[in-house]
């Protein structure tokens, strides 16, 4: 085969999990180890960030829309429709004329449902990377195939959605993409995340799509009660909507995309109420780590935390564990320091006349520091181990995919016990 030409679409925790895959068919492809001679890659893009991400890697760029997520414009359902509608006309676009022998999709999100429709119109041949088996968006069911980290869930596929045509690839790809990052040197240090973000020690909340409105100004209430530099990553939310419920000048709100990894491998505790994708960043990176259970109960990233060991907590357990940990350590600070600190007005310390902001700041490196001794760093060796297996396994389905006869798709049945099951979130 003298060329293949692959479309993938993802957003931009999902593009993390085709990099690694990408970069192994382009490396298998110059040593001659592939079936084709060159690939072309076209990226079906979704929502802001993931061309920049991708554009080292792909070779065309086609916008399919944007998601629509917590935090936007509320729309009613003829509206929702109409854009749903016309961005599977951006997606045919795409597609269309190009010749795309394979479309490759990732992740639970609105460009898995408009790329899989799209191709299903032009009768393009999909594989779906599906890593939450317990909500998968509802089109996966037309896809060719369905490739899952575990034997487990695959059984899962089957037993509750009727989807057969699956294969297990034994891991994340994903987990490369960060370990690639980290060996080359792609994070910034502290000395860069103080110049950039202000803070060099701080907790780290972020804000996903586990979490509703309500949640959050429950959390900003207990974060402020804590008093410790802490960033915020709105992520799933409008920057100016969180900033709006801050009265703490101790605690920022980050543009909608960061540099999250290195946010991440500087912060001292992590806590968010997102998915698949921020759980494997914590669990590779090792950093202490508390899950917002939100409102998936079960969850593909409830499976792996559990595995990692990172605890899940709801939001009023969150809020018991930092009274208990601001109540034991500010106490045990004060006396190991000799510090009764109650003349604060005065700017000066009582005991030692020391300076109201030097102490602010040794209490503040003491408890932070306390703090990431607090929770046990993540168990990442399975998880790595496996990575690596994952990207082999996928390239290699795609180096032996029957192109002209690909598998069978389960279709409606499946369709609607996956709908069924999504409506429970609803």
């Amino acid at each position: 085969m003298e060329k293949i030409t692959i479309a993938i679409a993802c957003e931009l925790a999902p593009a993390k999990t085709l990099i690694p895959i990408i970069k192994k068919i382009k490396k298998m492809e110059n040593l001659g180890k592939l079936n084709w001679k060159k690939s072309n890659i076209i990226c079906l893009t979704h929502g802001s960030g993931v061309k920049e991400l991708l554009e080292p890697y792909c070779d065309e760029f086609y916008s399919i829309g944007k998601g629509r997520g917590s935090g936007k414009v509320k729309r009613n359902n003829f509206e929702l429709t109409y854009l749903i509608f016309k961005d599977i006309i951006k997606a045919i676009l795409g597609l269309r004329g190009k010749e795309i022998d394979l479309l490759i999709t990732c992740g639970n999100a609105g460009d898995v449902r408009k790329s899989i429709s799209a191709a299903n119109l032009l009768k393009i041949p999909v594989i779906h990377i599906e890593q939450d088996i317990y909500n998968p968006i509802e089109t996966i069911a037309f896809s060719n195939l369905v490739t899952v980290p575990s034997e487990s869930y695959k059984n899962y596929l089957s037993e509750k959605y009727h989807i057969d045509s699956t294969e297990n690839i034994q891991g994340y790809p994903m987990v490369n993409y960060i370990i690639d990052c980290v060996i080359n040197n792609h994070l910034l240090d502290n000395k860069d995340i103080k110049k950039d973000y202000g803070y060099s020690k701080f907790i780290l909340v972020v804000l996903g799509g586990d979490l509703k409105i309500s949640d959050i100004k429950k959390l900003i209430n207990i974060l402020e009660k804590i008093n410790l530099p802490t960033l915020i990553a709105p992520y799933r939310f409008k920057k100016e909507l969180i900033q709006d419920m801050i009265k703490s000048n101790k605690i920022k709100v980050l543009n909608e995309f960061v540099d999250l990894l290195s946010l991440m491998k500087s912060s001292n505790l992590m806590i968010y109420g997102a998915g698949m994708g921020m759980t494997i960043e914590a669990g590779v990176l090792e950093i202490p780590s508390i899950k917002i259970a939100g409102f998936h109960k079960e969850h593909g990233s409830v499976d792996l935390a559990n595995d990692l060991k990172i605890p899940i907590l709801e939001i009023e357990e969150v809020s018991d564990f930092l009274d208990e940990f601001k109540d034991n350590h500010q106490d045990k600070y004060d006396h190991e320091n000799n510090h009764t600190h109650e003349n604060k007005d005065n700017n000066k310390c009582k005991d030692n006349h020391e300076d109201k902001n030097s102490y602010e700041d040794k209490y503040e490196d003491y408890m932070l520091k306390m703090l990431k001794n607090k929770l046990p760093r993540p168990e990442s060796e399975k998880l790595i181990k496996n990575s690596e297996i994952a990207v082999e396994n996928f390239v290699d389905i795609i180096n032996n995919f029957n192109l002209k006869n690909p598998p069978k798709k389960s279709g409606l049945k499946s369709m609607k016990a996956i709908w069924k099951k999504r409506s429970e979130f609803r």
